[in-house]
Formats: C-alpha cells, sequence, structure tokens
C-alpha cells in the first residue's frame, strides 16, 4: 500500500511598496501657459508591481494611474488645473499598494503653486542717438539713426523679448527692472516695434502698443532753383517782390 500527501508553497509578503517621487510637468508654480493643456504627474515607486494602480489626489479630486516598471504616469486634464486658484498652494497626494495588499506610506510632500497673472509691459522710448537731429522720437516719426535704442520697465526677475510686429527681433538686455534693446532699421523701411515681456514663472505680457519708427538714411536732394525774373533782373521787375522756387526730392512737407 501507500500514501499521497499534498504540499503547497505560502509566500508571506510583509513588505511595504514605496513612493520615491511625485513630480507635476509644471514644476513648482503653474502658470497661464500651462494651464491651456494637460498636465502629467510622474510617480516613481518602488515594490509596487507592474500593473498595481496608483492613486493621484489633488484638490479634491482623484486621478489613477498603472505602474510599469516603477514607474505611473497620471494626466491631469487642462480644465481641471484651469480651476486652481490663483495664488493658492496645492499638495499632490499618491497612494499605491502591492499585490499582497500592502500599502505605501501616502507621499503628500509635493506642492505647487498657482500664479498665472501676466506682467504689464512697459515701452518707454525709443531714441536717435545719430546725426543733426537726436533725443527721443514720437511714434511715426523717421530717424536716420540706423540703430535706435528701445528702453523700458519691467518685473524683478522678468525677461524681455523686442519685436517688429510678430517678428522677434530679440532678447533686450534686462538690469532689475529696465531694459535696454538697440534695434537695426533699414533706409526706407517702416517698423512697428513693440515688446513683451515674460515674468519670472513664465507668464508673458500682452504687447505693447506698436511704436511706429522709419528709416530714412538717404539725404534729399534739390533738383532745381528758378527765379521768377529769370536769368536777368530789370528795372521792371524790381519794382515788386520776386519768387524764387526751389524743386526738392526726399524732404516732407
Amino acid at each position: 500500500t501507500g500514501s499521497l500527501s499534498n504540499s503547497s508553497a505560502l509566500v508571506i509578503d510583509g513588505v511595504r511598496p514605496a513612493i520615491a517621487n511625485v513630480t507635476a510637468s509644471w514644476g513648482s508654480v503653474l502658470n497661464s501657459i500651462e494651464d491651456n493643456s494637460n498636465g502629467t504627474v510622474t510617480i516613481a515607486t518602488s515594490g509596487a508591481e507592474d500593473g498595481q494602480t496608483v492613486t493621484l489626489v489633488l484638490n479634491s479630486k482623484s486621478y489613477t494611474g498603472t505602474v510599469s516598471s516603477n514607474t505611473t504616469s497620471i494626466t491631469v486634464p487642462a480644465a481641471d488645473l484651469q480651476a486652481l486658484s490663483e495664488s493658492s498652494t496645492y499638495t499632490l497626494s499618491a497612494d499605491v499598494s502591492d499585490a499582497a495588499g500592502n500599502a505605501a506610506t501616502q507621499h503628500s510632500s509635493t506642492t505647487f503653486s498657482v500664479d498665472k497673472t501676466a506682467p504689464t509691459a512697459v515701452l518707454s522710448s525709443v531714441a536717435d542717438d545719430v546725426g543733426s537731429v537726436v533725443g527721443n522720437l514720437s511714434s511715426g516719426q523717421t530717424t536716420d539713426d540706423t540703430a535706435v535704442v528701445i528702453t523700458g520697465t519691467n518685473e524683478a526677475g522678468s525677461t524681455v523679448d523686442v519685436y517688429n510686429g510678430t517678428t522677434k527681433l530679440g532678447a533686450a538686455t534686462v538690469i532689475g527692472t529696465n531694459w535696454t534693446y538697440e534695434a537695426a532699421l533699414s533706409d526706407g523701411t517702416s517698423y512697428a516695434l513693440n515688446a513683451i515681456e515674460t515674468d519670472s514663472v513664465g507668464n508673458p505680457s500682452s504687447p505693447t502698443s506698436n511704436f511706429t519708427v522709419i528709416g530714412d538714411t538717404t539725404a534729399p536732394t534739390i533738383s532745381d532753383v528758378t527765379t521768377s525774373w529769370g536769368s536777368v533782373l530789370n528795372s521792371i521787375e524790381d519794382n515788386s517782390d520776386g519768387t524764387v522756387t526751389i524743386a526738392t526730392s526726399g524732404a516732407e512737407d
């Protein structure tokens, strides 16, 4: 006679998984550009098997994703980002459990603030420092300066870009709360100069009003000078006022 026996192995898993890191695609501050599109929150875990569910809570709303190679990416819709309040601070809370049901310690140390307030760009002056007429120009004025100096003010920490209409000319030099930019001008060309300021967290301003300046480095010419008395002044002509007529080109009215 013989006997049969059955055996099975019991594996005990009492080790909790861990959440190592939680990062948001928008960083530590959410700005007015970033909330125009969906954001991504990435959760790094250890000890949670592939396929396990990670739960993220933001502003009392829950989102879920699935672990893959110790990483989970969760999408936060743009509409939810846009619903967050200006100047407020929010916490990203994340939870995960392993296949055995062991729960990780909740991660709640990742926070961010909301700053969607755009700065106000200021273009203060456009100056000509070449030729007989120098100083600050008025919008619509011509200039013989081939490189006018544009100045303005800004918030501390901002950057400023200068444009001709919608074409970027370059980045201004910013020192503290003041900026300058030297714009090259071509003869006979009209420019619509404006500036856009971007604050320290990435919020762009609206463009300043266009400042129109026209490059003019071509000297006018005098094509003809004629007198009402002709080539000889006689005794009759000098009894009344005479007229001299000058024909020019390139000299404005």
